[in-house]
């Protein structure tokens, strides 16, 4: 998957949802948020608004009926984890409930989803978001 290129072409046909989009994956947990299956969105950001693009198996085209946006008022608290081949991003709000935001790194095309990611966990730091630990 050139996630580089998925970007380019949703830019130039004009069906990007918002600014900073990041090639993500979403997979089933206890969270309470997102309890679909493993699936590949682009997340954008927009007022304050993160949206979910889908994006199909094979042909990694949209798959509008299964987008949604979540509002990041709705959160509070944030962790990051980084593994060996991809990064964690986990959104909490008030009542424990988490959004588990999964990205691939360390490759050429995924250095604008990893820009991107950082630069909405600065966001979520001004916003006074605060970030836990592993350990807590």
């Amino acid at each position: 998957m050139n996630r580089t290129q998925i970007i380019q072409n949703l830019r130039v046909s004009g069906r990007l949802k918002g600014k900073k989009p990041a090639v993500i994956f979403l997979k089933k947990n206890e969270g309470g948020i997102y309890n679909k299956g493993v699936a590949y969105f682009v997340m954008t950001e927009k007022n304050g608004k993160l949206n979910f693009q889908r994006l199909t198996s094979i042909t990694k085209s949209l798959k509008p009926e299964d987008d949604f946006s979540i509002e990041l008022k709705d959160f509070c608290e944030y962790i990051f984890v980084k593994k060996s081949f991809y990064n964690i991003l986990c959104l909490y709000n008030n009542k424990k409930q988490y959004l588990e935001i999964n990205y691939d790194r360390g490759t050429p095309d995924t250095y604008k989803t990893e820009e991107n990611i950082s630069l909405l966990i600065d966001m979520l730091n001004e916003m006074g978001y605060k970030e836990l630990k592993l350990n807590e």
